[in-house]
């Protein structure tokens, strides 16, 4: 378990996370967020279902927990994030700590109970810290009928105990199976004479528009000897039923010049990931990667590249990919001899190759609050020195929408969750400047008028925000510097009009 530094209300011992938007299912957030707090790392097939929490706060919000249970990991438990948390630590199911949040208290006594399904109401005024005198957890029986058990099964409370030091037996080691292990595809390593079903696969499957088969034998023949353990690509393929190959994952190994985080100075770039299309949705593509990986990390490379379409992006976040806003690509071709014959009409780029041409942006959505005198509510950002003062709200990840990163956004930085429909109150728009190197789009959603007594329970993260105020809109002026109380004069001249405002000055390093 983690201790978490900075709930509001306790400083608390926890085992839950978050979903990061409708983009990301339970067991990837489970995957995730072990990696990014404690460093260790799933397999997606490890994870099993143990409970379910239908909860709601003190406040009033409901949410649903899915609680799971993982035997097997890779890595060293450690806290990855030491501004979070302070403290991890192996506990026993019926030696729980008492500082706990009372919501993944009741997870966990239910799952010790045997259930599947529990529901945890916390009236108001309930402490969000555990107390026995304000238990509301309520199991419902499971479908057999049966009494719960008062304990797991024994092999779960042997694991955990050999887990703590408290068990003589040999503790089962923490780390995850090999890629062809029951129920996963037969992966092998690839070996020279499989370059050119990987040339196959990459241009019947990766590239936008498929090579001739001049190209195919060129690439075949460029491939083959870098397949060899003194060669610098390493590939894992499965084989098809018909003898073909069904997917493989290549890796392109490549110098760097040593830094702390690559010590030996070697990177690799993820060069083809490809699966059949008729044997798509059965794992082959994780576990190809997942092999291809281990076998890099294992020659010493510690800096990996990749470049995944939107829908694979999930898949390669969980190994623990992350989008990086400065890569650009160029691509030069020598220019030939004698020129080419030049047909009529225009030339017309691959996607891939126009993409490159286009306008880069980032995208990211706010809410507009005030109380109900209509004066502003705006939070203090403990982050930006240039812009002190902000709306709630944020940068779109990956696969969001403006109002799925409106909800998701609010909801993290001020505990509030909105219910739409959204009305839109502005579009913004900023060109790149020394602050940042892209253009900005975004939407100003308005988030209603707060009672006070809703202004008190917002719930600010510390990490962003550290104290919130509500001015009349004169006010705020002497706060802001003037682009960002030019927005928020337009944002409110909206609300009052009921005319949406377009607001296309929000630049960069500009003031």
């Amino acid at each position: 378990m983690l201790r978490r530094l900075f709930l509001q209300h306790a400083s608390a011992w926890k085992t839950s996370g978050h979903l990061d938007g409708s983009h990301e299912d339970v067991v990837t957030a489970l995957v995730r967020e072990a990696r990014e707090e404690t460093c260790v790392v799933i397999d997606p097939v490890d994870v099993r279902a143990a409970v379910t929490v239908h909860h709601r706060s003190p406040g009033g919000h409901s949410r649903t927990g899915f609680f799971f249970e993982v035997r097997r990991w890779e890595g060293e438990p450690q806290i990855a994030e030491p501004e979070v948390c302070d403290a991890m630590d192996w506990v026993c199911l019926d030696a729980l700590p008492t500082d706990m949040v009372a919501y993944c208290r009741a997870g966990l006594d239910a799952y010790a109970a045997g259930a599947r399904l529990a529901v945890h109401f916390q009236m108001s005024g309930d402490a969000i810290a555990y107390h026995p005198d304000a238990d509301r957890l309520r199991i419902v029986p499971n479908v057999t009928g049966q009494p719960p058990v008062s304990r797991p099964e024994a092999a779960v409370v042997e694991f955990a105990e050999q887990a703590m030091g408290l068990h003589r037996g040999p503790a089962p080691a923490a780390t995850a199976g090999p890629p062809d292990a029951p129920g996963r595809p037969a992966v092998r390593m690839a070996t020279p004479a499989d370059a050119e079903g990987i040339a196959r696969l990459r241009s019947a499957y990766v590239l936008s528009e498929p090579l001739n088969e001049e190209w195919i034998q060129r690439s075949t023949a460029e491939l083959a000897p870098r397949l060899t353990p003194a060669g610098d690509a390493r590939a894992f393929v499965i084989d098809a039923p018909d003898g073909s190959l069904a997917a493989c994952a290549l890796g392109l190994i490549h110098p760097v010049l040593p830094a702390p985080a690559y010590p030996k100075g070697l990177a690799a770039r993820v060069h083809v990931v490809a699966t059949h299309p008729k044997l798509r949705r059965r794992g082959c593509a994780r576990a190809v990667v997942s092999a291809l990986l281990h076998q890099l990390q294992a020659e010493h490379v510690t800096l990996f590249e990749f470049h995944a379409s939107d829908e694979a992006a999930p898949l390669y976040r969980e190994f623990g990919f992350a989008s990086s806003p400065a890569l650009m690509r160029m691509t030069r071709l020598e220019v030939p001899a004698v020129p080419e014959e030049r047909h009529s009409g225009p030339t017309r780029l691959p996607p891939e190759q126009y993409a490159e041409t286009v306008m880069k942006a980032t995208g990211f959505a706010c809410v507009y609050f005030t109380d109900e005198d209509d004066r502003p509510l705006q939070l203090h950002a403990v982050y930006s020195s240039t812009h002190p003062w902000q709306m709630a709200g944020g940068t779109m990840d990956p696969g969001e929408r403006p109002w799925q990163t409106a909800i998701r956004e609010c909801e993290e930085e001020t505990g509030i969750t909105l219910a739409g429909p959204p009305r839109l109150l502005a579009t913004v728009f900023g060109l790149p400047g020394t602050e940042w190197p892209y253009s900005t789009i975004g939407c100003v959603f308005d988030g209603g008028r707060l009672t006070a007594a809703q202004i008190r329970g917002i719930a600010l993260d510390p990490a962003e925000h550290d104290h919130l105020r509500v001015l009349p809109l004169e006010e705020w002026e002497a706060l802001m510097p003037p682009r960002d109380f030019a927005r928020l004069s337009a944002v409110a001249q909206a609300r009052r009009t009921g005319v949406a405002a377009y607001f296309d000055t929000w630049d960069w390093g500009n003031e």
